[in-house]
């Protein structure tokens, strides 16, 4: 896929992401699977989570992907793009409102952007026995870092 197409893509995924999810767990809105009943707001879910670039975090993720899918009934999964954190404590919280009590989950660096904020600044000062009006420009920008994240919601078999 040419380099300026992936990045509208990642661009407009983002921007979906963004706007569909509001206040609500992203790893809810990107969910397909069938949900089980919700755990208890306190019961434990155990959490392992790897970057895609670090192999030895990977290997620890494989070795558990591998366990769980024999150990526990695979509810579904979520894979969304987001430039916020979304590591251990929000795949919890999803995990609990969809029934699991394992969440696996790697992300991987996607891209970054960069927004740009131009403010003017309207003054008054006196000079001279003078009033003067001036302007002055503020110029800022925030760089967002870009990851995709998928996560695999287990619970445990009887």
């Amino acid at each position: 896929m040419p380099r300026r197409l992936r990045h509208l893509f990642v661009g407009l995924l983002a921007l979906t992401t963004l706007l569909s999810v509001g206040c609500a767990n992203p790893y809810l809105k990107g969910f397909t699977g069938d949900a089980g009943p919700a755990l208890a707001e306190n019961a434990p879910v155990q959490v392992i989570g790897a970057n895609r670039a670090d192999a030895e975090q990977m290997r620890v993720f494989e070795t558990a992907h591998a366990d769980a899918k024999q150990r526990h009934a695979l509810l579904g999964s979520s894979t969304i793009v987001s430039a916020s954190s979304l590591r251990d404590g929000v795949a919890a919280e999803a995990g609990r409102e969809l029934g699991a009590d394992l969440v696996l989950y790697t992300f991987a660096y996607v891209t970054s952007t960069v927004e740009i904020d131009r403010t003017t600044n309207h003054h008054t000062y006196d000079y001279d026995n003078h009033r003067h009006h001036g302007r002055s420009h503020t110029t800022s920008s925030r760089t967002r870092h870009w990851y995709e994240y998928r996560a695999y919601f287990f619970r445990a078999t009887p």
